[in-house]
């Protein structure tokens, strides 16, 4: 059965079928290696659980849910990895995808899609296709997998008839040149936008990772800038640009990183996302305030007495609990690209102004913060970036500047700094 873990909190499309458990294209980076060997490969979920999720059966993580919300096929496995030429479970689902006209959105690093029976039934089912095709560099990562050409010579196939996604995931500062490179190709085979996601380490195995929760992940600052570059790249070449990266989930053209926006889907906006960043849709079913529907919650309060209340409590009054918590993983304002271009200019000019008064240099100021080319975005004209609430407050020990809220204001736009560090588990 069709299931729902902890992406609930922040995902629009949080329900995953998966056809196997475990993977054979052995990325040597796969973050589920910290969980279990997928090296040994299993089947997972039958057509016929999928044909009885199609028909409205649910199961306790997935109660709240009473409508065809699109299903993430490959959230844990890719569906179409080496066993699948021989156990072929996947080939059985889709053909339930293409009769039901189910909407879906899959993910796969295989040629294999291109393949009939696979390639007539992926034309003739409701679905947005997303090959994880981040760099040429990842071969060697990836031995499992088909090449990173083969990738993008079947997207380009698949193009034809379906929405195409690329996954730049997970991304590394070292492949930035490599991504940009690539945006123009891209556009020209018809992809229609691309989806970023920093990397996850379990360790502290790369220079100036930072720590969240259970993982190592790259500063916000240096996330921010390469984003923005691609952000902006993408647009130039008509691409979308979405970002899966939590902490600048807000940077995307859209809160929803799937790329499914405008084919008529209906996904689920009662999320933290949209609790931060789109209030006008932060809504609730009927079915998410029945007593029960909180149950998806048992697996980020994983302990026998919350399950009790769980199975008491409601989708909708758990939902709201937690988004009054401070998360320290969503670190970037609401304000992310959401400048007006005279916004832009007024406070750009503002901060000149203030570096300037104070007789300080960029670098200066990148020292100071401990950035490597920050200090650009904040007063350059190119990718231009307003500073976080963290960055400007350490900014102030060395440039003559009002507060956060003072400095908004110069545009209009109120801004509580305590509020922030409520929501966003800022430190200062």
């Amino acid at each position: 059965m069709p299931a729902c873990g902890s992406q609930v909190i922040l995902c629009d499309i949080p329900v995953r079928f998966d056809t196997y458990e475990g993977c054979g294209h052995a990325c040597s980076y796969y973050f589920v290696k910290r969980k279990a060997d997928i090296s040994q490969i299993k089947l997972g979920e039958s057509p016929e659980a999928l044909r009885a999720w199609i028909n409205g059966k649910r199961g306790a993580e997935t109660r709240w849910c009473d409508w065809d919300i699109p299903l993430h096929w490959g959230g844990m496995s890719d569906p179409f990895q080496p066993a699948e030429r021989v156990r072929k479970r996947s080939l059985e689902a889709l053909r339930v995808f293409a009769e039901t006209q189910y909407p879906f959105v899959f993910s796969t690093k295989s040629d294999l899609v291109i393949q009939e029976p696979y390639l007539s039934l992926i034309r003739a089912s409701n679905c947005v296709v997303q090959f994880s095709a981040a760099s040429p560099q990842y071969d060697k990562f990836e031995r499992g997998a088909a090449p990173y050409e083969k990738r993008l010579q079947a997207a380009e196939i698949l193009a034809r008839d379906k929405r195409v996604i690329i996954r730049v995931q997970p991304y590394i500062p070292a492949i930035l040149p490599d991504v940009i490179r690539s945006l123009g190709r891209l556009a020209s085979i018809g992809v229609h936008g691309v989806v970023l996601e920093g990397m996850k380490y379990t360790k502290p195995s790369a220079p100036n990772l930072v720590r969240i929760g259970n993982d190592f992940v790259y500063p916000f600052e240096m996330l921010l800038r390469d984003f923005s570059a691609i952000k902006a790249a993408c647009h130039r070449h008509g691409l979308k640009f979405y970002c899966g990266e939590n902490r600048l989930r807000a940077l995307g053209d859209e809160l929803c990183c799937c790329g499914v926006e405008g084919l008529g889907w209906r996904v689920n906006t009662a999320n933290l996302n949209h609790a931060l960043f789109d209030p006008e849709n932060y809504v609730f079913t009927d079915t998410m305030k029945m007593p029960g529907s909180a149950t998806v919650f048992k697996c980020i309060e994983q302990n026998s007495l919350s399950n009790k209340v769980l199975g008491m409590q409601t989708y909708e009054e758990k939902m709201r609990q937690k988004a009054a918590l401070p998360y320290p993983f969503i670190s970037t304002p609401p304000l992310a690209g959401r400048f007006t271009e005279q916004q832009e200019k007024t406070l750009r000019e503002h901060l000149c102004e203030r570096l300037k008064a104070s007789g300080r240099t960029r670098r200066e100021v990148d020292r100071h913060l401990g950035t490597n080319g920050m200090a650009g975005h904040y007063f350059g004209a190119s990718q231009w970036a307003f500073p976080t609430p963290e960055a400007f407050e350490k900014m102030r020990e060395i440039l003559p500047l009002g507060s956060y809220g003072e400095t908004l204001a110069l545009v209009g736009i109120a801004w509580n700094f305590k509020q922030y560090c409520k929501i966003y588990g800022a430190t200062k």
